[in-house]
């Protein structure tokens, strides 16, 4: 994404609020024009694009500059920083959404989507041209388009949301997905693991299990880490025998039951 993909959103802004600014309005008013027909406007090229960072700073300095001033394109002297305004009203803040903040929800929302929607074409796109036979949590980020590179940087804060819900096993990965409630078991034993262990990296759950039992507890390695890898399976049993796929869910928190993705991704990954 360039400067020029979004710049009809940055010229478009200004527009909406030149009708408002001939109009004396007091500060709730300007503030609720920002919340129910600037936001609604940027927050539908949100959900569309990950927007670039200069391109969410010039528009957070037109809302800053109408909210204080009147007028979006005369930001100095505004009373309070952006960044402020944007907190929560419990926090003394206005109750704004920062763009970038929401940037991040659409970029979660798009990680979800490759896990759980084999209809979307997108997902459809992504599964075989960037992800191809490898797994979105350990790919390396300098490749690909400026928006796919923007999801990868974003993996570290889906990640602790998406759960792995195990049926047979034969699609989760064995090392990379949160399936045990411990998080990723490659978290748990390193990068040695998979060598130490003699499961591969890109091994899935299924591949673990022999005979209606876990693989490693055949062996009599006394290897640390093996010790602490059968320490953190489940029972097998119920794996080897079910007829269930396996699927993803969005968990909040240790608290929530786990459920498909919502906006209130928005507080949790703010501060």
């Amino acid at each position: 994404m360039t400067k020029h993909d979004y710049q009809p959103l940055v010229e478009k802004i200004p527009k909406q609020f030149s009708y408002w600014t001939v109009r004396h309005l007091s500060f709730a008013e300007r503030l609720e024009i920002i919340q129910s027909v600037i936001y609604s406007k940027m927050n539908l090229w949100a959900s569309i694009f990950i927007l670039l960072n200069h391109c969410i700073a010039t528009l957070e300095q037109m809302c800053n500059a109408f909210l204080w001033k009147g007028v979006p394109n005369y930001a100095i002297g505004a009373k309070i920083a952006w960044e402020s305004v944007c907190t929560s009203k419990k926090s003394g803040g206005l109750g704004l959404r920062r763009l970038l903040d929401w940037n991040k929800v659409i970029g979660l929302k798009l990680i979800w989507l490759i896990f759980t929607s084999s209809g979307s074409l997108w997902v459809s796109w992504v599964r075989p041209n960037l992800i191809k036979d490898g797994n979105l949590w350990d790919m390396e980020s300098a490749s690909g388009s400026w928006i796919w590179k923007q999801l990868l940087k974003l993996r570290h804060l889906a990640r602790p949301f998406i759960i792995c819900e195990i049926g047979s096993g034969i699609t989760s990965s064995f090392w990379q997905d949160n399936w045990t409630s411990l998080g990723p078991l490659i978290d748990i034993t390193g990068r040695s693991g998979p060598s130490r262990s003699g499961l591969p990296i890109d091994a899935v759950v299924s591949d673990a299990i022999r005979n209606g039992r876990w693989w490693i507890d055949g062996t009599r390695s006394r290897n640390s880490i093996i010790s602490l890898l059968r320490q953190c399976l489940p029972p097998p049993t119920p794996i080897a025998q079910s007829d269930f796929d396996d699927y993803y869910k969005w968990k909040i928190n240790q608290a929530s039951i786990p459920k498909l993705f919502s906006l209130r991704n928005f507080e949790s990954t703010s501060p």
